[in-house]
């Protein structure tokens, strides 16, 4: 399959934004460090293990307690954030893009393919009778009248017999038998 100029350079930028989002992933860390705790019981406080008011568990925010400590320790709700480089997005939007690619060089490819399977019309040659200029004209065009383009006399260009004319040793073979 041949790639157009336009998918060789979506891919390019697919590829390059793949490699700095896997550089990214590897070099941020979680906002949060990787503890696997025996039994989590999200209405304490990881912290101090105070129980967390009920209205903070579903809002989220700091723990009072360790606020009033000094410290910044997030309960409740959104207290699990994690980098936007580890999270879902990206791998999602490198996804969507990858997607569309495709698509777009399918469109394409079909669109060359199907311009590519047009019959293309033969081209006959005419010679002007006033200047012998020679003149191209497609079967389409034949019993039409068109001007010279140097001397602007009237040319017809002769119709055209679409029947397929014999090939040359059956010619010649046709014109030995009928004698």
């Amino acid at each position: 399959m041949k790639k157009t100029r336009l998918t060789t350079i979506a891919l390019a930028a697919l590829a390059l934004g793949l490699v700095a989002w896997v550089i990214l992933w590897l070099v941020t860390e979680d906002s949060q460090p990787k503890k696997l705790p025996a039994a989590k019981d999200d209405r304490l406080c990881p912290e101090c293990k105070n129980p967390v008011p009920p209205g903070l568990l579903q809002t989220g925010g700091e723990c009072p307690y360790c606020e009033a400590k000094g410290k910044s320790v997030r309960v409740g709700k959104g207290s699990q954030e994690t980098s936007v480089w580890r999270g879902p997005g990206i791998p999602i939007a490198l996804g969507i893009t990858l997607a569309l690619l495709l698509v777009v060089h399918a469109f394409f490819l079909v669109r060359q393919r199907v311009a590519a399977s047009k019959i293309e019309e033969d081209v006959y040659i005419v010679y002007c009778r006033k200047c012998s200029r020679r003149l191209r004209y497609r079967e389409s065009q034949g019993g039409q009248i068109a001007k010279c383009p140097i001397c602007r006399a009237v040319v017809l260009f002769p119709k055209i017999d679409s029947t397929p004319r014999p090939r040359w040793p059956a010619r010649l073979l046709g014109k030995l038998l009928r004698r």
